[in-house]
């Protein structure tokens, strides 16, 4: 948590430093044909800082709720200070480009490249925090898998993998109505700057479809670029079993998910889903097609692993 309030602090610091050379009112707006509305810079700063500190707040309560498996420390604390660095990017450059402007309707509009650096800068930083934060507890000396619990049998050495692919209903063709919706705004309007809102399809692309994968290290879900990956490697697998499960309803969404139950995992539709026990405590659970021959299969491995 601390990470985000330092960029947040450190963005309005600098902003307020350039006061003198700013033009009062600042430009706050910029519509097609460039600025549209101004306010005081205090107004300005503290709708940027306020946003940033509400969900920095709102991110690092979920980072630090007791129960909450690694993964989504991880996406909490990444979202929280990617978000950080994102607002307090954009707010240095709407200050930069009317450095020295005597009139605020006089500014430039955004320029490309300098979004292109605060989003760059602002993934970068983000997967920093997601790495620095600390993997949950290991179990030394995993138990049995129950004997009520379903499986396949293994020979001792067998090799098997099982492996299907996931995807949100409809998310292609959200997809391409996303990329077109941005490139007739970008058309229309003549504002390049507008083509920074393809990374919303790009990240439908990446998170709309995955593959989920049991083998002898366990269950993995992995997105379609091979990253983020989650899941459950195979000595913390207590047990595992097929549920049914509603998104909405039980994790408020689809995509990568939690719920204050410390369940977490890959919730892209209703119907069976994978429900694996962790000895680390709560449980990963996972949407696909072909559930029940995926559960007998990870604890047949597991049941193999602690057998040898």
């Amino acid at each position: 948590m601390g990470a985000p309030v330092l960029l947040l602090a450190g963005a309005g610091t600098l902003v307020l430093s350039w006061s003198a050379r700013l033009p009062k009112p600042v430009a706050s707006h910029w519509g097609l044909h460039g600025v549209n509305g101004t306010s005081s810079l205090a107004a300005l700063l503290g709708g940027w800082l306020v946003i940033g500190t509400l969900l920095t707040a709102l991110l690092g309560g979920i980072a630090l709720f007791g129960g909450q498996p690694a993964f989504t420390r991880r996406m909490a604390a990444a979202a929280s200070t990617g978000l950080a660095a994102f607002l307090s990017g954009m707010l240095v450059v709407t200050a930069w480009i009317q450095l020295d402007v005597t009139n605020a309707y006089l500014a430039r509009d955004f320029p490309l490249g300098a979004i292109g650096v605060v989003v760059l800068l602002s993934l970068l930083l983000g997967a920093g925090a997601a790495a620095l934060m600390p993997t949950d507890p290991v179990s030394a000396d995993p138990q049995p898998v129950p004997a009520d619990a379903s499986r396949t049998p293994l020979r001792a050495d067998e090799r098997v993998i099982w492996t299907a692919t996931v995807r949100i209903s409809g998310i292609d063709e959200v997809t391409a109505v996303a990329t077109a919706l941005v490139v007739v705004g970008v058309v229309l309007s003549g504002q390049p700057a507008f083509l920074g809102f393809l990374l919303i399809p790009v990240q439908f692309i990446v998170f709309g479809r995955w593959r989920v994968t049991v083998d002898r290290t366990g269950l993995w879900a992995r997105s379609l670029l091979g990253a983020p990956r989650t899941g459950v490697a195979l000595d913390q697998v207590v047990r595992a079993d097929v549920v049914p499960l509603h998104p909405l309803r039980e994790f408020g969404g689809w995509g990568i998910r939690s719920d204050l139950k410390g369940r977490h995992g890959l919730v892209l539709r209703a119907g069976d889903a994978i429900a694996v026990q962790r000895a680390g405590g709560g449980v990963f659970v996972a949407t696909v097609d072909g559930a029940d021959d995926a559960v007998a299969l990870l604890n047949g491995l597991a049941d193999r692993a602690r057998a040898t």
